[in-house]
């Protein structure tokens, strides 16, 4: 008798420690599920922004550009300034760079 009653103990704790597993494991689960939603809700979010943010770097770079073209280079400064220094009679002999 003695035996049954500790079989039937044993048996009651693997049981409680099976149980124990099966809601660490359920609450696991419903963790990942809801990480996977945010992920996916914001994975959503981003690929509906995707057009948006493409079009505002296009419109940066267009701007550099455009911004690029109106200011003169150093180097264009310097045949200038050389240029001025000619017509001004500093430099002689040289023909200026028109």
């Amino acid at each position: 008798m003695q035996a049954s009653e500790d079989a039937k103990k044993l048996v009651n704790q693997e049981r409680s420690f099976a149980c124990a597993e099966i809601e660490s494991a359920k609450t696991l689960v419903m963790r990942l599920g809801g990480a996977f939603e945010e992920q996916e809700i914001s994975s959503k979010a981003s690929r509906a922004q995707g057009p948006n943010v493409e079009k505002l770097v296009e419109e940066v770079q267009e701007a550099r550009r455009i911004k690029r073209m109106h200011q003169p280079t150093k180097v264009q400064l310097q045949i200038f300034k050389y240029n001025v220094m000619i017509l001004m009679g500093y430099i002689k002999n040289i023909s200026p760079f028109f």
